[in-house]
């Protein structure tokens, strides 16, 4: 089933939690009440999953993890916005219409 519609069911859970619970307590029984609000937006991280072998990822997830849960072991070293890998560049000559491919250095990352 779809992750997105599966986290976002737990998110309006959480909510209904958040709810649950403020209704429970009283001023007397928790003097801070007053300064408690229900958070609208909940986002659910899943953590502590269990090691199922078709979810888990050492690597790179690739195209075809796209809408699947999954778990991905590793450490975050830079995060930035995304950029597209050129791997190779076509370019056309304007006089006589020539195509000239032009492949990237994998040691220079693919600099063309």
């Amino acid at each position: 089933s779809d992750p997105k519609v599966q986290l976002d069911a737990l998110g309006r859970s959480a909510v209904e939690s958040e709810e649950r619970l403020l209704t429970r307590y009283t001023t007397e029984s928790h003097p801070q009440l007053a300064e408690m609000s229900i958070k609208k937006t909940v986002h659910v991280r899943l953590q502590n999953l269990p090691d199922i072998p078709e979810l888990v990822r050492n690597r790179v997830p690739t195209c075809s993890d796209m809408g699947k849960f999954l778990i991905v072991n590793g450490t975050v070293t830079r995060t930035g916005s995304r950029k597209v890998l050129e791997r190779i560049q076509l370019w056309k000559c304007q006089s006589c219409h020539s195509v000239l491919e032009k492949e990237g250095i994998f040691e220079l990352r693919y600099k063309l």
